[in-house]
C-alpha cells in the first residue's frame, strides 16, 4: 500500500525499496506526516580502521623481555601484550565504562586469569605501577576481554596480559576493538590480525650459521686482493 511516499517519482510500499548508492528524491505527496526510516547497509573493510574517539597502541614481549618487531611471533612461549589506550579529548568531559576486547589467533592458547591476571612475574617492571587494573577481565576460548570504569579528564588507560603460542603456521584473526559500554558513538575497531609463529633456531644452528659466515668472509678478501 502506497502512503504518498516516493523516491525519484517512484512510488514505495510499507516493505521498502532497496536502492543502491547515489543520491535521491524522498517526496512525500499526501497530505499527512509520514515517517520514514532508512537504513544503510556497509559491508566494512575487514583490514581497515572503523569508527573513532580511540587510538590503541599495542606492543608485544618474549620470555626474556625484549620486544617483538614485525608480524612474527616464536613458538612455545609466553607472550606478554602491553596495551595503552588513549581517548579523544574531546570524549574525556566524563566518566564512562570503557570495553577492550582482543580476538586470539587459533596459534595460541590464553591462560586463565588465576595464572596470568595479576601478572605477578612483572611487578618489579617500572610499567607495572602505570596499569590501571580492569573491573572485569576474562579470557575466552577465542578472545581477552577487559572493562575499564575511566573518569573524567582521564585520557589513558595502560593495560597487560598474557598469551602462550602453541601451533606454528599463519594465522588470522579479527581486530582488536575499544568502545563506550554506554555510548555507542565511541567505538573504534582495527584491521584483521595476521600473524606468523614459528620455532627459533637452536643455539647451535646459530653457531653453525656464524662459522661459515665467518669463513666465507676472509675467502671473499682474498679474492679481491689477488685482482689488485
Amino acid at each position: 500500500m502506497n502512503h504518498g511516499v516516493s523516491v525519484d517519482g517512484q512510488g514505495i510500499s510499507a516493505q521498502g525499496i532497496p536502492v543502491a548508492p547515489g543520491e535521491y528524491r524522498l517526496a512525500n505527496a499526501s497530505d499527512q506526516v509520514q515517517y520514514v526510516t532508512i537504513n544503510e547497509l556497509v559491508t566494512p573493510d575487514p583490514d581497515g580502521v572503523i569508527g573513532g574517539g580511540f587510538d590503541v597502541e599495542i606492543s608485544y614481549y618474549d620470555e626474556d623481555g625484549y620486544e617483538l618487531d614485525g608480524d612474527v611471533l616464536p613458538l612455545n612461549e609466553t607472550i606478554l601484550v602491553r596495551v595503552t589506550i588513549t581517548r579523544d579529548p574531546d570524549w574525556t568531559l566524563y566518566g564512562g565504562q570503557i570495553l577492550f576486547v582482543y580476538p586470539f589467533i587459533a596459534g595460541i592458547n590464553a591462560p586463565t586469569l588465576n595464572e596470568s591476571g595479576l601478572l605477578r612475574a612483572y611487578q618489579d617492571s617500572e610499567w607495572y605501577e602505570d596499569l590501571d587494573w580492569p573491573v572485569m577481565e576474562e579470557n575466552r576460548d577465542d578472545r581477552h576481554i577487559a572493562a575499564f570504569d575511566v573518569y573524567a579528564d582521564q585520557e589513558v588507560i595502560n593495560h597487560a596480559f598474557t598469551f602462550r603460542t602453541t601451533r606454528a603456521g599463519n594465522w588470522r584473526a579479527p581486530g582488536y576493538s575499544v568502545e563506550n559500554m554506554y555510548d555507542p558513538s565511541q567505538r573504534i575497531r582495527y584491521g584483521a590480525q595476521t600473524w606468523q609463529i614459528e620455532a627459533r633456531a637452536a643455539d647451535g644452528a646459530q653457531a653453525v650459521d656464524d662459522a661459515a659466515e665467518a669463513v666465507e668472509e676472509p675467502a671473499a678478501i682474498e679474492l679481491e686482493s689477488l685482482s689488485q
